[in-house]
């Protein structure tokens, strides 16, 4: 196969990958928001490490639009287009979860706050779409990007690697304890996240890949997953030694308290992501393999699954509160049933909501460009 077929093929694999990182997500959310509604820890706190979900998200994200858009680097004839797909993508679907949140009585959002909820620019306060905070970085590479498709390589190349040297520099100086911008500075710390080096390790793996022609995706794969679980479970025994410490409650001990690492995070889930990338991407590109139909099917609800499972959970168990029916929901097998329908509510909005969301707006676009 050539590596310009390689490049057009469906990577199933990846599709099962963005399904286990949603679910790793919710579990991570459901952890904290039983701890709190129901005093209970699911999974006795193993789920702590959820949060890489994220940073494999990010990586992720790299990894498919580089994959995808490489060629259209430098054509600026596909940048309108490349615009046009990613906000489709990402907004009006978050926009819908949104919208009742902020209709929502009682709720005191300040104008600013409100706006930039719906624009996803970076704000201080609090999200009001708890997970739209990771949207913010997404929206970001996605810009980044298209001046690459805009201007090409030549002279942005040199710009994007001096910036990514900087926030190397910047978090090696941060984790020492050396230097640190200041917190309110929302500016800097969003310019110099460690993030965006996540989103080119994604972009690393898919140039690797569709450049060069790797045998050893078994290996590698097994690498990665070996790496990424060896850091979750001390990332788990670091949180929770931290938390019998201060003698820390069920939802300190699940939200609250952070790893002393957390800022390196970049290092132990972010490098263990690209290369699970690269090599499930290879066993793709080099054999057919077929996964089940329900994973891909997760895998495609994965964003509509990220952005309204915390509400479910969230309204499941307040509701359980209310009913004074925690006592039945203090055990894994309960607690994990609010887990499942958090699950399939995501996947009801997804096949109800988003995919015909999104079928009207693009028959209306073709019909304009018509």
């Amino acid at each position: 196969m050539s590596p310009n077929q390689e490049n057009k093929k469906k990577l199933n694999l990846l599709q099962v990958s963005r399904a286990l990182a949603s679910i790793i997500v919710l579990l991570f959310h459901a952890n904290g928001l039983i701890a709190s509604n129901l005093n209970y820890s699911l999974l006795s706190n193993t789920m702590k490490f959820g949060y890489s979900g994220v940073d494999f998200f990010f990586v992720l994200s790299g990894f498919i639009i580089f994959y995808i858009h490489k060629k259209d680097i430098g054509n600026k004839v596909k940048f309108k287009d490349f615009i046009l797909k990613r906000l489709i993508r990402v907004y009006p679907i978050y926009w819908m979860v949104l919208i009742p949140r902020l209709l929502t009585p009682g709720k005191d959002i300040s104008f600013l706050t409100c706006l930039t909820s719906i624009t996803l620019f970076p704000y201080p306060s609090p999200p009001i779409v708890n997970v739209s905070w990771t949207l913010s970085y997404e929206i970001f590479f996605y810009f980044i990007f298209s001046l690459l498709i805009l201007f090409g390589l030549k002279y942005l190349r040199p710009l994007i690697i001096v910036w990514l040297i900087l926030i190397s520099a910047y978090w090696s100086f941060h984790s020492a304890g050396i230097f640190s911008f200041p917190s309110d500075n929302l500016f800097l710390n969003f310019i110099f996240s460690y993030s965006h080096l996540e989103f080119c390790f994604g972009c690393l793996a898919a140039y690797i890949v569709t450049k060069y022609k790797i045998r050893q995706g078994i290996f590698i794969l097994t690498l990665g997953v070996v790496l990424f679980v060896l850091s979750s479970i001390a990332d788990v025994h670091i949180l929770n030694t931290i938390a019998d410490r201060v003698s820390a409650s069920l939802y300190d001990r699940a939200m609250e308290i952070k790893s002393p690492f957390k800022d390196i995070s970049v290092v132990y889930y972010g490098i263990p992501s690209m290369l699970i990338l690269i090599g499930i991407a290879a066993l793709d590109l080099n054999k057919d393999i077929r996964v089940p139909n329900i994973l891909v099917y997760l895998g495609d609800a994965s964003y509509s699954i990220y952005l309204v499972h915390g509400s479910v959970i969230n309204i499941s168990t307040n509701l359980i509160a209310k009913m004074n029916l925690q006592n039945l929901f203090q055990n894994d097998l309960s607690s994990l049933f609010i887990v499942v329908m958090a699950l399939i509510g995501g996947c009801l909005v997804h096949s109800y909501i988003e995919k015909p969301l999104l079928k009207v707006i693009k028959t209306k676009i073709v019909s304009v460009k018509s």
